[in-house]
């Protein structure tokens, strides 16, 4: 009975928490010019006070007013309106016969006014110009409450999944405080309304939607870690009933649906992906080479046949690879790089008919066709995504965000941009200001502008692209260690040293994560927060110190590349597979600032543990 009383709990203080904006808008109103749709519509949006203009000196310390009615209207409106129209606007007002919508900012407050010739008009401006009042207000982080009941949001999709023109926020989550099992959830939510959840065997590592039946309604599919040797595919339909679970020989890590297809690659015991059918069968076993970063299984050359898309990096030479293979195995073109390969796209960006290949390299995107290098631009690292935006592409890094027209890609013809002449291909840029783990581009608000949602899924910052700026000598466009050199005298100086590394996870301990590890120690007297440093590896993989971490003076940290719960003196990297190279690698810890704090290298030669 506990239990179900702690799960209830729990929901009940989630429920409602994934409002899209907080702000709070007061409307000032008479009876006669009163709109109920116009309330029910904006608090979907906001909180909302409804007052009359006798009670508008109590409510002055807000920002946002919408003030219904023009120059005439009783009760007060009148005033309210001369004091802040135009002459021109309250003259069109009076005079014109229709209705119109009007911002004014005064004093710091803005206000939105709706009004008409007469009531009927006014009537007619709340019905079809209410949704500009969506336009002036800010978009404010999509966020869990400040007393988080989860661990961490391991993946999430933003979607429509019941067609009712209204998105659904799919979270798969890690370590419900009231489950003691240290399993995972599905929460689905709609209008910051939990609608429905389900308790899976333990962490969920990957998350999609889709519509693998072909009904018209897409699935929720999502593949859990191992378990007693086997991990589980779940496959929900909209409302939250299980469709069909199979059982995984391996350790799911990533997810891919097309046509009446779900695919799942499975890191170690072989790695491969395997291919189920709408009805749970499986219908083929892939092997693959090497630990994979991401996959897609498509018709990219139009030729009605699908292909095997994968980027990742070979076991035995540490080789970063993409390949492009047909489903029988056979490589039919491939490309390498010097660097981890994070993210690709696939787009015509001439309008030839044929499509090109966009890679995320760590430090760098590579254009490709067929293998054929096409041009390079080398960014700050890392670059974690790439996305197609309208004719622009969007990469983003740890810190930036940058947008680049497709046409500037198409002139390369063959040449590599250097990071110095950024801004000669770059056409804006933005800072980000969450850790961008997941990327959204969808008119969340629905006012036929697509907006870009980046954050680590307990926060989602909203970006629109009148946000982003031309790039000026205010935001880096050079890798952090040659950007313009700090004062001796202003620098922050930290005793904080990598002190002991276990890069190698010992033969008798193969698939356990947990033995590969970073220990880090502050040999100062003062207590260290932490919050926010990042702990990376020599192809930008990168781990984020958790908010409000305190490294305590004389104390230590160990970060361990596995699942597990936080302490004082351990921390739980959450990834699924090994971050550290036997055969050489580099430890680099930077502060919240991107300061480089400390540097620690190994060579191949270096067996078993490193140490400083």
């Amino acid at each position: 009975m506990k239990k179900v009383l702690a799960v209830l709990v729990v929901f009940i203080a989630l429920s409602g928490s994934l409002k899209l904006a907080t702000s709070t808008i007061v409307v000032v109103t008479n009876s006669i010019d009163y709109s109920y749709e116009l309330i029910e519509f904006l608090e979907q949006y906001f909180n909302v006070i409804c007052i009359n203009a006798e009670e508008f000196p109590f409510y002055r310390h807000h920002t946002y007013f919408v003030v219904l009615g023009g120059p005439d209207a009783p009760d007060g409106i009148g005033e309210m309106v001369q004091n802040i129209l135009t002459a021109e606007e309250m003259d069109y007002l009076r005079t014109s016969g229709g209705y119109n919508f009007y911002m004014h900012t005064e004093l710091g407050k803005v206000y939105f006014f709706l009004a008409g010739f007469d009531r009927d008009q006014t009537r007619a401006a709340i019905a079809n110009l209410r949704t500009n009042i969506l336009q002036y207000m800010p978009k404010e982080p999509i966020k869990w409450p400040e007393d988080q009941y989860i661990h961490s949001v391991t993946d999430m999709v933003i979607t429509d999944l019941d067609n009712d023109s209204v998105y659904d926020y799919v979270y798969g989550v890690w370590k419900v405080v009231s489950d003691p099992w240290n399993r995972g959830a599905l929460y689905v939510y709609e209008d910051g309304r939990l609608k429905w959840y389900y308790h899976l065997s333990t962490v969920i590592k990957s998350l999609t939607c889709y519509d693998v039946d072909g009904d018209g309604a897409k699935e929720i599919i999502a593949a859990c870690d191992i378990l007693e040797g086997e991990s589980d595919l779940y496959v929900f339909d909209r409302y939250g009933t299980l469709k069909w679970r199979r059982k995984l020989p391996g350790t799911p890590q990533l997810l891919y649906c097309y046509e009446t297809f779900v695919g799942v690659y499975l890191y170690g015991q072989g790695d491969r992906i395997l291919i189920f059918d709408y009805s749970g069968r499986r219908v083929k076993d892939l092997p693959v080479s090497g630990v994979i970063s991401k996959f897609e299984i498509s018709d990219i050359d139009y030729d009605d046949d699908y292909e095997l898309i994968v980027s990742g990096v070979l076991n035995s030479d540490w080789e970063h690879f993409f390949a492009v293979c047909d489903l029988l195995g056979n490589v039919l073109w491939n490309y390498q790089t010097r660097e981890h390969i994070n993210d690709f796209q696939f787009y015509d960006i001439d309008n030839d008919g044929i499509q090109e290949t966009l890679l995320g390299v760590y430090d760098s995107l590579h254009i490709t066709r067929g293998g054929e290098v096409l041009g390079k631009v080398e960014l700050p690292p890392p670059v974690l995504q790439v996305r197609i935006l309208n004719d622009q592409v969007l990469i983003v890094t740890r810190r930036l965000m940058f947008l680049i027209e497709l046409s500037d890609l198409v002139a390369l013809q063959g040449e590599t941009v250097s990071v110095h002449n950024l801004a000669s291909v770059v056409s804006s840029v933005i800072r980000v200001e969450e850790n961008p783990t997941f990327l959204f581009l969808e008119d969340i608000d629905f006012d036929d502008t697509t907006e870009i949602l980046a954050g680590d899924g307990e926060i989602l910052d909203i970006y629109e692209l009148s946000d982003f700026v031309p790039v000026t000598e205010e935001i880096p466009t050079a890798p952090l260690e040659e950007a313009e050199a700090v004062p001796e005298e202003e620098r922050v100086v930290y005793l904080v040293s990598v002190c002991e590394v276990q890069f190698t996870i010992p033969e008798e301990e193969t698939g356990n994560l947990n033995q590969e590890w970073v220990k880090i120690c502050n040999d100062g007297d003062i207590d260290i927060d932490m919050s926010g440093w990042v702990l990376m590896n020599d192809v930008g993989r990168f781990y984020e110190f958790p908010e409000g971490f305190i490294l305590a003076a004389g104390a230590s940290v160990t970060v361990y590349t596995g699942e597990g719960e936080d302490s004082e003196t351990e921390l739980y990297w959450g990834d699924t597979a090994e971050v550290w190279n036997d055969e050489g690698d580099v430890v680099t810890l930077e502060d919240s600032e991107g300061a480089m704090v400390e540097e620690h290298e190994w060579l191949p030669e270096e067996e078993g543990e490193g140490e400083s």
